[in-house]
């Protein structure tokens, strides 16, 4: 599962996506965890009518707590990841993200997130976020 509010909306999702479902639009939540020589996390979303889409990546330490993440368009650090919506929306260095990881066994992660995804100017505001999925 994986529920937020944008612009103050209920955005929800729950299901897993397979390969074929990336390609179409259908809902569910796709997600990988790399290795412990990268640790990282993506954790994505798709609705299914309206192709609305959620996604973040953050560096990941193996220990629950609060981790940010902003898509870094200098290069400058590449190791930090970013928070999009739909495409074009993302987080910035001045406007980051942040995800609280609450739980994580190795087959299920659990916690918090909210972003501020940026695109010319506009905003728009992801708020409430949690997320429970099973990474197996």
């Amino acid at each position: 599962m994986l529920a937020c509010y944008v612009n103050g909306s209920p955005f929800i999702i729950s299901g897993h996506m397979t390969a074929p479902a990336l390609l179409s639009i259908v809902s569910g939540i796709e997600y990988s965890y790399l290795n412990s020589y990268t640790p990282s996390f993506f954790i994505y979303g798709i609705q299914e009518f309206t192709n609305d889409k959620i996604g973040f990546y953050f560096n990941y330490n193996g220990m629950p707590g609060v981790y940010n993440f902003y898509f870094d368009t200098t290069l400058v650090n590449p190791g930090q990841y970013g928070g999009f919506y739909n495409n074009g929306y993302s987080t910035t260095a001045t406007n980051p993200g942040t995800t609280d990881i609450t739980y994580f066994d190795g087959k299920i992660v659990a916690g918090t997130f909210s972003f501020d995804a940026v695109d010319s100017g506009n905003v728009v505001h992801i708020t409430d976020g949690e997320f429970d999925i099973n990474v197996n």
